[in-house]
């Protein structure tokens, strides 16, 4: 996944995984040019992007394939990433990836990760896995008094959203005034002919991968989730 990716020229921006040996041919696929962020340009808004996933993560990954990366707090990382992209790159909009909730208790991770950076706060939160335990309803914004807009995605990322920024521009120095997120219905979109070689491609080493612990004893019918949530095959596998 890391290699399509990079061919994909999907920068990995994970600011808190670090990679201890810098021999692991991992090291290569992370950032983008050094850096664990990236910087956009839009109507002279100048947007700074990075993320940051949960310190328990690493354990989550088989240690063959998680080689020689680790995690660091991701709140300490936050603070350090905000702080040089408002002040180094004079970043006007920072958003933040935060891949930190847990299932059955999301959003609360991401909640309490913001209210720790004190006033190193993001002007934007992508989340993860933003949706009720109860009902399995996606959460796709979240609008607190005080603090960023949390904006979610649903527990496999099956969806597309748009965030409208509207700003002013004094003295030089940009000042957001709002964040409007809208949902966009995916089916309803065509596909992105740049994206689909890259998926076809992912598929294959999925079914690579899964059809290693069977032998020869290949899936049949296709891959997809029932009622409850679990992967069945029910699509041609080889």
């Amino acid at each position: 996944y890391m290699s399509l990716m990079h061919a994909g020229k999907l920068p990995l921006l994970a600011a808190n995984v670090l990679c201890k040996d810098k021999k692991d041919f991992r090291c290569q696929y992370l950032g983008q040019k050094g850096r664990r962020y990236v910087l956009l340009q839009s109507k002279g808004l100048r947007v700074a992007i990075f993320s940051v996933i949960r310190k328990d993560m690493t354990k989550r990954v088989i240690g063959a394939a998680r080689g020689s990366m680790d995690v660091e707090d991701p709140v300490e990382t936050a603070k350090k990433m905000v702080t040089l992209l408002r002040k180094k790159e004079k970043a006007d909009l920072v958003v933040v990836l935060a891949n930190l909730n847990i299932q059955g208790r999301s959003p609360q991770s991401t909640i309490k990760f913001l209210r720790k950076l004190g006033d190193a706060t993001p002007d934007l939160v992508v989340a993860d896995t933003m949706f009720d335990q109860s009902s399995g309803n996606f959460i796709h914004k979240i609008q607190r008094q005080q603090g960023p807009p949390i904006v979610g995605t649903d527990r496999f990322g099956q969806h597309l959203g748009q965030a409208r920024v509207t700003f002013s521009r004094v003295g030089g120095k940009a000042r957001v005034k709002d964040i409007d997120v809208t949902m966009i219905d995916v089916a309803a979109e065509k596909p992105d002919t740049r994206s689909v070689p890259m998926v076809a491609d992912m598929l294959k080493e999925l079914c690579r991968v899964t059809n290693e612990p069977l032998g020869k004893a290949h899936i049949k019918g296709k891959l997809a989730l029932n009622d409850d949530g679990i992967l069945v095959a029910v699509m041609p596998c080889r």
